[in-house]
């Protein structure tokens, strides 16, 4: 689970995965999910490296966004798309 827009409050986000694990899915976050963070450039590239950490993780089947918003656009410019592209099991 990525949050790259913003960060999510823990109940609610917890009723969500419980749905999820009971389909049967292993669900994995970092803390930062739930961390509130500064807006900037700084946080942009530390959400795109956790972004590309999450798809490029080899155990990892697909990657959800806990929320989405402006703060994903963000992400753009700090994003290796090449790597992302060229992961194993992904689509092209």
């Amino acid at each position: 689970m990525a949050a790259p827009a913003s960060h999510v409050r823990r109940p609610p986000w917890e009723a969500g995965m419980n749905i999820l694990r009971d389909w049967g899915f292993e669900v994995r976050c970092g803390l930062e999910v739930f961390q509130p963070r500064a807006y900037g450039v700084a946080t942009d590239r530390l959400m795109a490296r956790r972004f590309e950490e999450i798809w490029l993780d080899p155990e990892v089947k697909a990657v959800l966004a806990a929320r989405a918003g402006y703060g994903c656009l963000n992400l753009f410019p700090h994003l290796d798309v090449a790597a992302l592209a060229a992961a194993p099991n992904r689509p092209a």
